[in-house]
C-alpha cells in the first residue's frame, strides 16, 4: 500500500516510474511555500556527496531488501557490480 500522496495518479503523472525531467512541484517530501523544510537544502548536498563515489565504481545493484522503520524506508543495500 503506497502511504504517499506523491502516488496520487491524479496528481502526478506515472508515479511509479522514474522520471528525470518530472517536475519538483508534487514532491511533498520537504513540505511546500512557508512550510518548506530546512533538510531539502542539506539533502541537495548530501545525497549527491553520497551517491556520486558509489555510481564512479559502475554499475550499482541491490543487495539486500528495502528495509523500513514505520512507514518510512530506513535502509538498501546495494553493491558495485
Amino acid at each position: 500500500m503506497r502511504i504517499s500522496a506523491m502516488f496520487d495518479e491524479r496528481i502526478v503523472d506515472k508515479p511509479s516510474e522514474f522520471q528525470i525531467g518530472r517536475p519538483g512541484y508534487p514532491d511533498m517530501r520537504f513540505g511546500y511555500g512557508l512550510h518548506t523544510r530546512f533538510g531539502q537544502y542539506v539533502n541537495g548536498v548530501q545525497i549527491p556527496g553520497i551517491l556520486k563515489p558509489l555510481l564512479k565504481k559502475g554499475s550499482v545493484t541491490r543487495a539486500g531488501n528495502l528495509e523500513y522503520d514505520g512507514p518510512f524506508p530506513s535502509s538498501l543495500k546495494v553493491r558495485a557490480v
